[in-house]
């Protein structure tokens, strides 16, 4: 594997463990661009990431990143984040923590957000978080989007 990646984009059929990330730890030290490509299934959700902190931009097709992932991306300019009502709500909380520190995507300046529904899922409930994520963006002046994705998976 070579050790100096600085873009990488990986797709992946059922993702199930960060087994299948191990060359993030390889690459952590220089990438700046990463795109997930990873068919839903089964596939879990990925709870940890090497610390990624040279990281411009990263997009993820699927809902199975968890918002603390972002934790460590210091450098992060661009997020293109497909994700589960759950998952917005805790992005919100990442955001509310760090807001007086501005530890939190210090870096951000674009957001790029696909909601994810399911059948159980309230489109209505959904808008509020996207709201609250909208709010937060405009307050840290990152220019915000949501995709009006309303169809259910």
């Amino acid at each position: 594997m070579a050790p100096f990646v600085e873009d990488a984009d990986i797709t992946h059929g059922n993702l199930v463990d960060m087994e299948d990330l191990a060359c993030l730890h390889t690459w952590s030290k220089t990438l700046t661009r990463l795109t997930l490509y990873i068919v839903q299934g089964d596939s879990g959700e990925i709870r940890y990431f090497p610390p990624l902190r040279k990281l411009r931009y990263f997009y993820c097709e699927a809902p199975v990143v968890h918002p603390r992932c972002f934790e460590s991306m210091d450098s992060l300019e661009e997020l293109v984040y497909c994700m589960l009502p759950e998952q917005a709500k805790q992005l919100v909380n990442c955001f509310r923590e760090g807001a007086g520190s501005g530890d939190f995507l210090p870096a951000l300046k674009v957001v790029r957000f696909r909601p994810y529904l399911r059948r159980d899922d309230y489109v209505e409930s959904w808008r509020v978080v996207l709201k609250s994520l909208e709010e937060i963006c405009t307050r840290r002046r990152i220019s915000f989007s949501a995709e009006g994705n309303e169809e259910y998976h």
